[in-house]
């Protein structure tokens, strides 16, 4: 999510910090995360994935929305599901 902020003519988008905790819908291919559902949103990895080794199974990457917006996620299991840890 964004806010929107006019100045002038110029029209900024200021990326929102999600709340740490909300759960993600992430789709594994070869055991690496190629897509997630996140706030209602899709996205598609675009990037390396990097796999955080220790107590809980954890990721982080970049994905693209549909309009082409471009997030970091940090996700980690939680459960029988993922949660956020982190996006920006």
């Amino acid at each position: 999510m964004a806010a929107s902020v006019v100045v002038g003519t110029v029209d900024l988008m200021i990326p929102q910090r999600s709340p740490q905790g909300s759960p993600v819908g992430i789709w594994f291919l070869d055991g690496m995360p190629v897509r997630l559902v996140h706030e209602g949103r899709r996205f598609r990895v675009v990037d390396e994935q990097l796999h955080i080794d220790g107590d809980v199974d954890s990721w982080v990457f970049r994905a693209r929305d549909e309009q082409g917006g471009i997030r970091r996620f940090e996700v980690r299991s939680a459960g029988l599901g993922w949660e956020l840890v982190q996006a920006s």
